[in-house]
């Protein structure tokens, strides 16, 4: 597959995925996806800083043997492992909030697939792919639940047995960093890592209200969290409004009388439309800025990365912001030019931990440029021969496939001596310094 403009990597360009968010707020369903022979589950520890891999076989020659590979468990085997609060899924009758029939259900819709996951682990439905991702791709096509499981500190263990090696010990692979396990995974699973990566870390970061200071619950598989402020707990059967289809003890009652505004202890986040009860994603614009004539590109070097190693400028948007205000801003701010003809080129999602990168041109309207050494290293114009070879370096080596640049690279004029280093593949900046590049060989590809 193709990582091009209207494929980033880490995005759904294929559609592999089906999110299915009608069917998050009906717990039967969730729980029969759940314990579906065909559910897999990606395993992740610690608020989504590392993943369960495949160990990787690099014994063989070529590319391919480069990707790394999520660990797709079954729930035969994810029981293994005893992981609390999986109860709420494989038991059935297992109800962690009982609702008073009066409360309308305006408010009890928010509570009814909710339940309290311990030391800030997730349990998240990421919905339903087209065939098994765990298999081979010429396996036949089988619709497979995906789900995402965060530990936190979950495991029912001894202190002294580490989490990372009873994990490794169950099931073979290796728990990687974020970054470095999922840069080399197949577009597919590269999609499924960020929907997981991104949702299990909000999960971890908003255990608390923001509007009230209250623990939150998890809710809709994951994908939304609920106060709890002023609930009633009851370990008290009897207590427990009829009727009830529970045979446990509730851990929460939820009753109408709660839901009168007068009542001191309802929250803000209980009775309006708030947007801090779903996953956040945060727009960052970054800017390929050409010259006037658009024969160079103008890269930028970060402090933090490594030697000759030059990329688009970014920021983040701020409040009230359209596209073009970031764009005219970042470039002004960090490289002191103006900027016109401000163009749209694609969008990424970034799972570090929650961005979407918009991915523009912009042409400056002089050569002259001053860089904000508070957010750069510095930066220079570069032109077509002295950043190919690094362009061609990854089209050619990446265990990625990628559009060529040239179509007959043998055509083109040889490079000027250069150290440049391109950004990493699989980001969107690589893709805009790409589609630069093909611009100034192929007139009619146009930015």
């Amino acid at each position: 597959m193709d990582i091009s403009k209207n494929n980033q990597f880490f995005s759904d360009g294929l559609e592999y995925l089906d999110r299915l968010n009608s069917d998050r707020s009906d717990i039967s369903k969730l729980r029969s996806a759940f314990n579906s022979e065909n559910s897999r589950f990606i395993l992740s520890v610690n608020g989504a800083k590392r993943f369960l891999f495949n160990s990787n076989d690099n014994s063989g020659d070529g590319k391919r043997n480069k990707l790394h590979n999520l660990m797709f468990l079954k729930l035969s085997q994810l029981r293994q492992l005893n992981l609390a609060n999986l109860d709420f899924y494989i038991n059935l009758n297992q109800a962690p909030v009982i609702i008073d029939n009066e409360v309308s259900p305006r408010y009890s819709s928010n509570y009814l697939t909710a339940f309290d996951i311990a030391n800030k682990g997730s349990i998240v439905f990421l919905g339903k792919t087209r065939f098994d991702p765990s298999s081979n791709p010429g396996f036949p096509y089988r619709d497979t639940f995906i789900w995402a499981i965060d530990t936190g500190n979950l495991l029912h263990t001894p202190p002294a047995i580490s989490l990372d090696l009873q994990i490794t010990s169950f099931f073979g692979g290796e728990l990687l960093e974020s970054r470095i396990g999922s840069f080399n995974l197949p577009p597919q699973q590269a999609h499924l890592f960020a929907v997981a990566s991104s949702v299990v870390d909000w999960n971890y970061r908003n255990t608390f209200c923001p509007s009230c200071g209250t623990p939150t619950w998890s809710a809709e598989a994951g994908f939304k969290r609920v106060c709890v402020s002023g609930f009633s707990p009851s370990n008290n059967p009897s207590e427990v409004p009829k009727p009830s289809t529970s045979s446990l003890p509730p851990r929460l009652i939820i009753k109408s009388s709660h839901f009168d505004p007068s009542n001191p202890s309802l929250c803000s986040a209980q009775n309006s439309l708030n947007n801090f009860s779903f996953p956040r994603t945060d727009p960052v614009v970054i800017v390929a800025v050409t010259s006037p004539d658009n024969s160079k590109i103008l890269l930028a070097r970060r402090k933090n990365f490594p030697p000759f190693r030059y990329s688009c400028i970014s920021g983040f948007a701020d409040p009230a912001e359209s596209i073009e205000d970031v764009v005219r801003r970042e470039s002004l701010e960090e490289l002191g030019i103006t900027v016109t003809n401000i163009s749209y080129y694609s969008s990424q999602p970034w799972p570090f931990p929650n961005s979407l990168m918009i991915g523009v041109f912009a042409q400056a309207t002089t050569d002259e440029f001053s860089v904000d050494t508070n957010e750069l290293a510095e930066a220079r114009w570069f032109t077509f021969n002295e950043i190919y070879p690094a362009v061609r370096n990854i089209e050619l080596n990446s265990p990625h496939t990628f559009p060529s640049t040239v179509t007959y690279p043998e055509l083109v004029p040889a490079p000027d001596s250069t150290n440049y280093k391109a950004p990493p593949a699989v980001a969107i900046g690589f893709s805009l310094i790409q589609a630069w590049c093909k611009s100034q060989v192929d007139p009619s590809h146009k930015l």
